[in-house]
């Protein structure tokens, strides 16, 4: 461990930590670059004959951010997104090992949301019933963990200061989108098979806030048109959710990419991810400052941009620190990016090079 005080590049790194309210130690940032999980300040010159000094990067400044939160609020560090199992693979370049890390935690994620078929077990009726209001219980436990309100936030900001914020919709409020999550969790777990249309009208009405009554026309629809469906041999969830994939589906996908695509797709939900992040943290000085030249801070122009974005509103709210810092989200965000998902490898590879323009970093194509 380092006997001497910090230098100048990680005096300005925990300073710039501490300015966010995280506290660490120049020990501890000696204990994960041992270990692999944060990056050496490089060298670069400093011009004038006045030889060369150590450079502290946007990106140390995240990872370090998200390694800290981790510690601190109890997770092992293996765990999070840069140090596990994922980012071991990637270091030694195995494509067998980054396979098997995925798949194993696609498979944990399927037994604990209670994928019974996934388990290889033949439960009575019964059995099933029990465990189906357990697993469900769990999932209502899990939704009180509201994710922080980006989107409104960002956006009620930008209309104080005086931003034109027209035409962006307001996301509804984590209470009403959390009861959705029973019917996804079943859904990811079983498939289609297990849920009835009347159980998923009645979840998005009561997630989007329809009426009763809205519901309920909602539900006969829904009927009618799964009478037409059947009668013709087809099945009503296609229609429904185009996009969906279950746990036994994701599993076959990951099993069934090539290892350059399962490496390609898990480096564009870890990099879309990490710049995402840049720009949360950067949107709030972007509009209070909007003349700033600053790297990682989008201007207001740039700020609008994103949260008019599809990809943001779908997706990248969500991946902060507070969302995308596991390796289970990796696993399950690369699998989907791998099938059918609209958020798929193509759509996150294009809205990563969005992010750049807008944060000013290099184009990951031309490095300009």
């Amino acid at each position: 461990m380092p006997r001497t005080p910090p230098s100048g590049a990680d005096a300005e790194l925990i300073n710039a930590l501490a300015a966010r309210g995280v506290a660490v130690s120049v020990y501890q940032l000696e204990r994960w670059r041992t270990a692999g999980l944060l990056p050496r300040n490089p060298r670069r010159g400093l011009g004038q004959g006045r030889g060369t000094g150590a450079v502290l990067l946007p990106e140390t400044v995240a990872q370090a951010e998200m390694l800290a939160r981790g510690v601190r609020q109890g997770r092992a560090t293996a765990k999070t997104l840069i140090g596990g199992g994922i980012g071991q693979a990637f270091r030694t370049g195995s494509s067998a090992e980054l396979r098997a890390v995925i798949s194993g935690h696609l498979r944990r994620m399927a037994e604990e949301d209670g994928a019974v078929l996934l388990a290889g077990v033949d439960y009575t009726s019964e059995e099933y019933d029990e465990r189906a209001e357990e697993d469900l219980a769990a999932v209502r436990r899990d939704a009180r963990r509201s994710p922080p309100e980006m989107h409104n936030g960002l956006l009620d900001m930008a209309g104080d200061l005086g931003f034109d914020v027209s035409g962006i919709p307001r996301m509804p409020p984590w209470s009403k989108l959390r009861l959705l999550m029973p019917i996804t969790s079943r859904l990811m777990a079983d498939g289609t098979s297990g849920v009835g249309a009347d159980e998923f009208a009645e979840a998005v009405g009561a997630g989007i806030g329809l009426p009763a009554e809205a519901v309920e026309d909602f539900k006969n629809a829904l009927a009618a048109r799964e009478v037409e469906i059947l009668r013709d041999g087809g099945d009503l969830w296609s229609e429904l959710m185009p996009a969906h994939q279950d746990f036994a589906d994701l599993l076959a996908v990951v099993e069934a990419a090539t290892d350059e695509d399962l490496a390609h797709a898990t480096a564009a939900v870890v990099g879309t991810a990490s710049l995402q992040l840049f720009a949360v943290l950067g949107s709030a000085v972007g509009l209070h400052q909007p003349d700033t030249e600053m790297p990682c801070v989008p201007r207001p122009d740039g700020v609008l941009a994103m949260l008019r974005h599809p990809v943001w509103q779908c997706w990248g709210q969500y991946q902060t620190p507070a969302g995308l810092n596991k390796e289970d989200d990796v696993a399950l965000w690369t699998a989907l990016a791998l099938g059918s998902h609209p958020v798929n490898v193509e759509v996150l590879t294009l809205y990563a090079e969005f992010l750049r323009r807008e944060l000013r970093f290099p184009s990951a194509e031309t490095g300009e």
